[in-house]
């Protein structure tokens, strides 16, 4: 109404209507109309749009997305709410999503890697990270390290091996060097950064720079970080350690300074990108289960995460929240082919669909840290078909037990002697006839019934799924429920208890 109030009609192109959490819109119109709309009595501000650039490079044909556009329309409707699984990992319960109306993302990384390397002058190769060029073949340069190259010894107060200030280094000596950085707490935080070590190595005319990593965090992530001069982060600290090693080969004076420098390498090339059939695998950094029920961290009978993505190296960024837009574009493209479906079902549909091996057709594993290792249940990878027989996971107010919340998985945190859980399953495909198998660790036996149910479109059955503890273990035992449609289509659903 206000825009017709205020233009003629054909000159706008009014686009959505906000009526949430603000009451906006949002339009095309001129620079002249963006100003009277700006006048108008109860606009509190009219601001210009901004452009994304696609950053996603690799993902779509990593999880074998189709390339063009869905011919079938959307809607307006939510496709349903996804979240970042949270960054806490590999430790467990470090989970910051339970809700079990919500699809929890973890992090993977996927198949392709920058990594680099950096040659000693004793021949030894130091492997690292550094999305740069390479320096020169077939010569090495000296390095100095910015503790040894400072104007004077007063500039310490400004945490110098950081290689932020180019203003605090004695130019002559790095001109024409390798400039030999520390990663400290700086980074961390976010007060010093890698492409700032890559613009003070430019502009004291260095001919690239290494940054070693003495200490880390569990979990620690590093991104790769596009530079324009040779550059490399040692991200292991025992490849650190021998590079300080060999760098003490230079001798010390009488006073502060270095009085020589013997200390060379080269860096190699890393804008090449290094693919592995082991992808994905979960990252070191994505928080893991089990779910917790409220903050006294027992443990809760609901999966979590559901559902795992790409989250590392995406836009050379990495963190659940780089995974969540992934499962966010898939759940959109579930909604254009498929407008009506709820949140749920879309939901649904992604975690019994997805698989449970990587590219090299092997169980997904987990990055490990310290002995930390681990299988995630499932993965987002299109299985080629869109017309699928999903779990409809409708809310049931009259549950007796949490379990038994119509989810796409199945999960018991403490199961004792037997326990059956319901799951409701619709046909949203033509009629098919479904065989309906179950597997699980040894400590717990796991069976279904009926053992095979023929659908009808449209139609919903039940089916239940008994535990048993066979042996206690105190430890979560894995399983899975197998639907095999008479068409061809699979449904699986993830099952978890502890005895």
């Amino acid at each position: 109404m206000l825009l017709g109030m205020l233009f003629d009609r054909g000159t706008y192109k009014k686009l959505y209507s906000y009526r949430h959490l603000i009451n906006g819109f949002a339009v095309h119109i001129s620079p002249e109309q963006a100003e009277i709309l700006g006048r108008a009595p109860g606009v509190k501000s009219v601001e210009r749009d901004w452009k994304v650039r696609r950053l996603t490079t690799h993902t779509p044909q990593f999880l074998g997305l189709p390339t063009g556009v869905w011919p079938t329309g959307g809607g307006f409707e939510k496709a349903g709410e996804n979240i970042a699984a949270g960054n806490g990992g590999p430790f467990p319960k470090t989970l910051l999503s339970y809700s079990p109306w919500i699809a929890s993302v973890a992090a993977a990384i996927d198949d392709r890697q920058y990594k680099n390397h950096l040659i000693l002058g004793n021949g030894k190769i130091l492997p690292g990270m550094g999305l740069s060029p390479a320096t020169h073949a077939n010569r090495t340069y000296t390095m100095v390290a910015a503790n040894d190259v400072l104007l004077d010894s007063s500039v310490m107060k400004y945490s110098p091996s950081d290689c932020q200030r180019p203003e605090v280094l004695h130019k002559n000596l790095v001109e024409g060097n390798i400039l030999l950085c520390g990663y400290s707490f700086n980074f961390v935080v976010g007060t010093a950064s890698i492409k700032k070590v890559s613009e003070t190595a430019k502009s004291l005319g260095a001919i690239g720079f290494v940054l070693a990593v003495e200490n880390v965090s569990p979990g620690a992530k590093f991104d790769p970080v596009p530079v324009g001069v040779p550059g490399i982060v040692i991200t292991d600290v025992s490849k650190s350690m021998e590079l300080i090693d060999y760098y003490k080969i230079s001798q010390q004076g009488m006073d502060w300074r270095v009085k020589s420098f013997k200390a060379t390498g080269s860096i190699g090339d890393g804008l090449i990108p290094i693919l592995h059939k082991s992808a994905p695998q979960v990252a070191l950094f994505s928080a893991r289960g089990p779910n917790i029920k409220d903050y006294s961290f027992q443990d809760a009978d609901l999966l979590k995460p559901d559902i795992l993505a790409p989250g590392e190296g995406f836009a050379m960024i990495s963190g659940t929240s780089m995974a969540a837009p992934h499962i966010a574009g898939i759940a959109a493209l579930i909604k254009q082919k498929h407008p009506h479906w709820s949140p749920a079902a879309i939901k649904s549909a992604l975690m019994t669909t997805s698989t449970t091996l990587d590219r090299a057709e092997r169980p997904i594993q987990a990055q490990v840290y310290s002995g930390l290792s681990g299988l995630l249940v499932h993965h987002t990878r299109n299985r080629r078909s869109r017309d699928k027989n999903y779990t409809n996971s409708q809310c049931n107010y009259t549950l007796g037990h949490p379990s038994n919340l119509n989810s796409p998985s199945i999960t018991i945190s403490h199961l004792v002697g037997t326990q059956t859980v319901t799951r409701t399953v619709t046909n949203v495909a033509a009629e098919e006839t479904f065989v309906i198998t179950a597997r699980m660790a040894p400590a717990v036996a796991i069976e279904t019934n009926p053992p095979a149910m023929t659908l009808r479109p449209s139609a919903s059955r039940k089916f239940t799924v008994t535990l048993t503890v066979r042996s206690v273990t105190g430890s979560y035992s894995f399983g899975e429920v197998l639907m095999k449609g008479s068409r061809g289509h699979r449904v699986r659903i993830p099952v978890v208890a502890m005895g």
